[in-house]
């Protein structure tokens, strides 16, 4: 598979992390699964390519909508391609920023697939369109940037408390506890997890456990970090078996399994 990755245009980049594509075919056409695991964000799949199916969230083993909104999820999710083809264009959301396209509480996307029909508008049939017979990158974001221009609701976007609390999350690769966010924003925890899941998904201690985790994760991955227990130490758990929970709570095996398997899928969508 042939995986890019591309940043927005400026005036989209508050909102818009990075747009990524993946194409190719297996040996002989075979069907081949994918991989992924919470990262903290919200995307935009589209697939050119059926039928697909995907288990773990709302479409639990039934072929899904071609192209949907993916809310945050809160376990691993594995994509089948049936026909061992794939071509998928994504769009990944900066964390709390997907409100500002789609007036709809996030937490009703939380482990939930939306079709972007349903949730972006009737243009979104010819915008697809106009994507699938232009297979270029370039092309297909220059199509889906046009009309992000003109969706967005608030052109006069400002950073509120929320944006704030979320990039102090990341920052501290979210070691932070709720009771020191509380405190640090001047707000108690019950009004700050009221804020955080119309906007996240996901209340401030569940968002904080996925960036914890995909820090960690990376660091072992780059070689930051020697080994398990390291990890541990670095970011801030109890002990080595409570970031093993977190392996098997997020990619449903040990750390043993994860790390010596290829997830070439899950590794690409990792947040940096």
């Amino acid at each position: 598979m042939k995986y890019l990755a591309a940043d927005p245009a400026p005036c989209l980049q508050p909102f818009i992390l990075r747009y990524y594509q993946i194409n190719g075919y297996t040996s002989e056409h075979q069907p081949y699964r994918e991989f992924t695991f919470p990262n903290g964000f919200t995307s935009m799949v589209l697939h050119f390519e059926e039928p697909i199916q995907v288990s773990n969230v709302g479409y639990d083993g039934r072929h899904i909508p071609r192209s949907y909104i993916f809310g945050k999820y809160t376990k691993p999710v594995f994509v089948n391609h049936a026909f061992g083809a794939a071509d998928v264009f994504g769009v990944i959301f900066h964390p709390g920023r997907f409100h500002l396209f789609l007036s709809l509480p996030q937490q009703e996307l939380t482990n939930q697939l939306l079709d972007v029909a349903d949730g972006l508008g009737e243009e979104m049939p010819d915008v697809l369109d106009r994507m699938y017979h232009n297979p270029s990158f370039q092309a297909r974001i220059n199509i889906l940037e046009r009309f992000f221009v003109k969706k967005l609701r608030y052109k006069d976007f400002r950073l509120d408390v929320v944006d704030a609390v979320v990039n102090h999350i990341v920052q501290d690769a979210g070691k932070t506890k709720v009771y020191q966010l509380a405190r640090k924003f001047g707000l108690s925890r019950q009004h700050l997890n009221r804020l955080f899941l119309p906007r996240l998904g996901l209340n401030v201690k569940e968002y904080s456990r996925t960036i914890r985790f995909n820090f960690a994760l990376r660091a072992i991955l780059s070689g930051g970090c020697a080994d398990l227990l390291q990890a541990a130490v670095d970011f801030g758990y109890h002990d080595e078996s409570h970031l093993i929970k977190d392996f098997h709570d997020f990619t449903k095996g040990r750390p043993s399994e994860f790390l010596g398997e290829d997830n070439e899928l899950a590794r690409f969508l990792m947040p940096e």
